[in-house]
């Protein structure tokens, strides 16, 4: 169980300030004043892990501040009423210094709320005696120079915005003691989350408050702004049922990146696929935060829900939303195909621009809206007036996501399994997919897939089973034909979560080192191995792994290190011996690689890994037949892996009838869309065909396919060929 599990909310903020008290001391004097503030448990530790890499703790808690800020309400600018007992939240140790002063020509009067960046109080104009909402940073941050600048950014993105659903910008400005402010327009109402914590609104006041905010959002990417951080808690819904669209704190113009200092801003339920992957954003990633609080509005839930922020980021990317029938009966047919299009997963697939999306909504007006109020009924009324006084949001802090600390938004609408329910589940379906006898065939491969995508199913959090997925997606990547890049693109998310749920674990690293060695990112793989081995130094096949990655960066000698210490961690594993033969076989040493392979007789190896390494050995003493026995029974079970080495051999051998009819066959698979390039590059360096040996290299490298015995004694040749070079550069290969 990680730190961030075990902490409790109100820790993450104390984490922050207990930092920079004791970084400021020299390290024999931090235990005092630890003892004197009663520092305990997951919260020292993490602490004290904090203070062990101080040169990282900037960056952290940079990130986490953007983080905690989704943990406090946006704020609400309404008149005050009188405080309801029932909800009468606990007074805080001190009053807000601030109260009762004047900030240039403002008078503040009360704390409305908070966020990352700056806190709102309701204050009074003294110049023009009219109330507004006066946004100032952090009072324990005034000199913060990229605090001040990303508020003024705030300020400049929404005050260049005239529009009715927009946020009306008075001023911008700094206070005497130089700390920046921005005076907003102060609104009668309550935000949508607000309203929407007493259930789903109906379908026509769901329709028309889409409309409104995609209004707000057109205005503001006509001018060149995408807001990124769409929510309820960012939308006031006034007394006069308008809507206007608040806190443009994270808002960037579009051509500026969308993501800053590694940080992915955004509340997470709402954070499109592009924001999760922190890939670039334009305008329909604002739509696609649009209909998540559409279909909430409908549902009263959010579309895209999990246990922690892995599981929700996870949904996001690789989930279908619920159709709102399942959720709440009686939804019109035509919303729910308007809330499909702006869930597209795919941007393109989106609506191009908001008012595509308000002409559709438009026209789902406009027709008979089932199981909604009478047409009297249907018209916008002003929604009822609550208490100013904000309620915080409950947040669950689970596992670590992004290096966040964890930000979990719950919610719940029937029961469901407890977590260790879930996870026993999850640990019973993983293990019968991770079955060595299901690693041997395609359709053994298939069905592991499938008990991997189960355990996922049965419970999100559970990073062993995202590696595991990740592992076997790279295997049957090689079947995979055309879409192999699609395959390594879902098993590297895959790995990559499985390190965001659990740093921790070896396999998780490993996992990714796997993808990142098969798309040729050589340096990145050594680092997660290593890190894997860091963790636990006999973590399955990470030794093997390491055996491939030296191979194809020429490293022959740690290959087989590498080699011989998997087989001293596990003297009976077959995967282990037989790459221990490889690793010989490269260093030039067949004549001690055959007696290993042989010590595999009675162990039953997985075939395609051994033929090609045998029948290599064959090839050099000229024992051709020896070498295409070898390949043989490979090109049978594995038709996509041992067919090329069964034209090699055939053509090395003096058949060169035998070997064409291997090309050719490769070749009609290639054009169906089965297998790759590689295959139909090693048949035709079997014919020495170089020329054409070549060019389908280059399209195994794009493709993904290209292995690494490449670099294996069968293709010294190709190697020492100056046309080779290229190659070598284009994988990164020193």
């Amino acid at each position: 169980m990680t730190h961030e599990q075990r902490m409790k909310p109100e820790d993450w903020e104390r984490l922050a300030a207990l930092w920079e008290e004791a970084s400021s001391l020299p390290p024999h004097e931090r235990d005092a004043m630890l003892a004197s503030h009663a520092v305990h448990g997951a919260l020292r530790e993490e602490l004290e892990s904090l203070l062990d890499r101080a040169d990282d703790a900037e960056a952290f808690f940079g990130r986490l501040q953007t983080a905690v800020s989704d943990s406090d309400p946006s704020p609400v600018f309404m008149e005050e009423e009188p405080a309801d007992p029932a909800l009468e939240a606990t007074p805080p140790p001190s009053p807000d210094p601030l109260l009762g002063s004047t900030v240039a020509h403002y008078r503040i009067d009360t704390r409305l709320g908070q966020g990352g960046m700056g806190i709102v109080y309701r204050a009074t104009d003294l110049r023009l005696h009219r109330p507004v909402a006066l946004k100032l940073l952090r009072t324990q941050t005034p000199v913060d120079p990229r605090a001040k600048e990303r508020l003024l950014a705030e300020a400049r993105a929404a005050a260049a915005l005239d529009d009715a659903n927009i946020c009306t910008i008075y001023e911008v400005g700094e206070s005497a003691e130089q700390l920046p402010f921005i005076a907003m327009a102060f609104y009668e109402g309550e935000t949508l989350e607000q309203l929407l914590q007493r259930g789903p609104l109906p379908p026509s006041t769901a329709i028309d408050y889409a409309t409104q905010i995609a209004r707000g959002l057109g205005a503001a990417h006509r001018s060149g702004v995408i807001h990124r951080d769409v929510k309820p808690a960012n939308i006031v819904v006034t007394s006069a049922g308008v809507l206007k669209l608040l806190d443009f704190g994270i808002a960037r113009f579009m051509d500026v990146g969308a993501s800053h200092e590694g940080v992915t801003p955004g509340t997470i339920a709402y954070m499109s696929p592009e924001q999760v992957t922190s890939k670039p954003l334009d305008q329909r990633s604002d739509l696609w935060s649009l209909g998540i609080v559409l279909y909430e509005m409908c549902t009263g839930v959010r579309p895209f829900g999990g246990e922690h922020a892995g599981a929700i980021l996870y949904a996001i990317v690789h989930e279908s939303a619920p159709p709102m029938g399942t959720v709440h009966s009686e939804r019109p047919a035509q919303l729910e195909s308007v809330i499909a299009r702006l869930l597209a997963k795919d941007p393109a697939e989106r609506y191009s621009d908001a008012d595509a999306l308000i002409a559709d909504l438009t026209s789902v007006s406009d027709a008979p809206l089932h199981g909604d109020a009478s047409a009297k009924e249907m018209s916008v009324s002003p929604p009822p007036l609550r208490t100013s006084r904000l309620t915080r949001r409950a947040i669950g802090y689970g596992a670590a996501v992004l290096a966040l600390g964890a930000i979990a938004l719950s919610w719940s609408t029937t029961r469901e399994p407890a977590p260790s329910e879930r996870r026993m589940a999850a640990q019973d379906l993983y293990a019968q997919g991770h079955r060595d006898v299901l690693f041997r065939t395609e359709s053994g491969r298939q069905e592991a897939l499938g008990f991997f995508r189960q355990a996922i199913a049965a419970d999100s959090s559970y990073a062993t089973a995202h590696a595991g997925l990740a592992h076997l997606l790279v295997l049957i990547s090689d079947n995979a034909g055309a879409s192999r890049a699609a395959t390594l693109r879902e098993a590297e998310a895959a790995a990559r979560l499985a390190v965001q749920l659990d740093g921790r674990l070896a396999d998780a690293h490993a996992s990714l080192g796997h993808v990142l060695l098969f798309d040729y990112q050589f340096a990145e793989a050594e680092v997660e191995f290593k890190r894997a081995v860091a963790l636990d130094p006999k973590t399955p096949y990470v030794r093997e792994f390491f055996v491939w990655l030296y191979i194809f960066m020429e490293r022959p000698s740690e290959a087989l290190a590498e080699a011989r210490r998997a087989v001293a961690d596990n003297p009976d594993s077959p995967t282990a011996i037989a790459e221990e033969a490889r690793a010989l076989l490269v260093n030039g040493r067949c004549n001690e690689a055959l007696p290993v392979l042989g010590r595999l007789t009675y162990l039953k190896p997985p075939p395609a890994r051994i033929g090609a390494i045998a029948a290599q050995c064959y090839a050099q003493q000229a024992k051709w037949r020896d070498a295409i026995d070898a390949v043989r029974p490979v090109a049978e079970q594995s038709p996509l892996q041992g067919t090329p080495w069964l034209g090699y051999m055939l053509a090395r051998s003096g058949d060169a009838k035998g070997g064409g009819a291997v090309r050719d066959s490769l070749l009609a698979q290639w054009r169906r869309g089965q297998g790759g390039a590689y295959g139909v590059a090693v048949a035709y360096a079997g014919l020495r065909d170089f020329d054409e040996a070549f060019a389908w290299l280059e399209r195994a490298i794009d493709d993904r396919s290209l292995r690494y015995n490449i670099m294996e004694p069968a293709f010294a040749e190709l190697r020492r060929d100056p046309r080779f070079e290229p190659v070598r550069k284009k994988l990164g290969i020193p």
